[in-house]
């Protein structure tokens, strides 16, 4: 609570749009560097910080009821758990998870029907969790590979054929489109402006 009143004082002395404050020491004309003090950037080191160590030890343990076993209340129960309190998780579906869903076959392939990718660079609070407080391996994530293989209405082919037409897979398309793959199609459909209302076709 201290933090935040002396942020507010600084704001209010400054009075100036920016978010942050320069101290200077007496004498010196450069001083130090500036104090970041906006309340996003300390939330966020906060946020981070809890991340990687946990939250405290509770002092008093209370019983908490966490709704929904998705990715956000499966780690607010662990945290809550781990810092004393008495968790009960409830979901409404068969599995715990959310979005998060790994289809395993039995012969061993493995298909990702959510969160097939996690952009780490951009998420800060995920990136901590998974690498520094769990240590959890991870891989680069292939966006493109020939060797896949589509299955459409019933037909197999492999993604580097040059022949993935929609008249392939036996989708019902004029004469004009036939020999067209999609990102041609929607170059067409672009040139002919049927989709510059809705969409940015640049």
């Amino acid at each position: 609570m201290l933090i935040w009143l002396l942020t507010l004082l600084v704001f209010q002395i400054a009075n100036r749009p920016s978010h942050s404050a320069r101290l200077r020491f007496h004498g010196d004309n450069n001083g130090p560097p500036p104090l970041d003090l906006d309340p996003d950037n300390m939330y966020n080191e906060q946020m981070l910080n809890t991340a990687q160590q946990g939250l405290p030890n509770c002092l008093t343990p209370r019983n908490v009821a966490v709704i929904g076993g998705g990715v956000a209340g499966l780690i607010t129960a662990l945290e809550l758990s781990l810092a004393g309190h008495m968790v009960q998780l409830f979901e409404a579906s068969n599995r715990l998870g959310g979005r998060i869903y790994t289809y395993r076959t039995p012969n061993g392939y493995i298909t990702e029907l959510g969160a097939m990718r996690l952009p780490l660079d951009q998420h800060l609070l995920l990136a901590t969790y998974i690498k520094k407080r769990f240590g959890l391996p991870i891989k680069r994530f292939q966006h493109y590979n020939p060797n896949t293989v589509v299955y459409l209405n019933g037909i197999t082919a492999p993604r580097s054929s040059v022949d993935l037409f929609p008249e392939t897979f036996h989708f019902n398309v004029s004469d004009k489109e036939k020999g067209q793959v999609s990102h041609m199609k929607l170059e067409s459909d672009c040139r002919l402006g049927i989709f510059s209302s809705s969409y940015s076709c640049s």
